[in-house]
């Protein structure tokens, strides 16, 4: 996280939720138990959710274009 390295989709598809904002380095019991993810899709029935992700994501739901 430190050193900003790219993730990469392992498969193409349609981003369906993004949730940024929360602080990176949040955990225990006493804090929220959110993290920064997307979640895209990859057809029907077909998911993968790419969590424990930097604050500051660079994508928006609904786009089809995921790698930059």
């Amino acid at each position: 996280m430190d050193i900003g390295v790219r993730v990469f989709a392992a498969l193409g598809g349609r981003v369906i939720s993004v949730q940024d904002g929360e602080y990176d380095r949040r955990h225990g019991t006493t804090v929220s138990r959110f993290d920064n993810h997307v979640v895209l899709e990859h057809g029907t029935g077909r998911f993968t959710i790419y969590g424990h992700l930097r604050k500051g994501i660079n994508l928006r739901r609904n786009e089809s274009e995921i790698s930059r």
